[in-house]
């Protein structure tokens, strides 16, 4: 899914067989690695809640 949404970022090996199913690591881009030490303050705390017949949003 990711794949498709953005062709252009590198994915490493996909694993396949795992409780999630099947993964890949992204390689976050070169501006967010240059910008890690930045700080930002939190403008949104979510507390999703899972319901078992509940239908998907987009």
């Amino acid at each position: 899914m990711l794949r498709a949404f953005a062709p252009q970022a590198w994915f490493g090996p996909r694993i396949e067989g795992t409780m999630k199913g099947t993964i890949s690591h992204l390689r976050a881009p070169a501006d967010s690695v240059a910008r890690a030490n930045e700080t930002a303050r939190a403008a949104w705390v979510v507390f999703p809640r899972w319901s078992a017949d509940a239908g998907t949003a987009s």
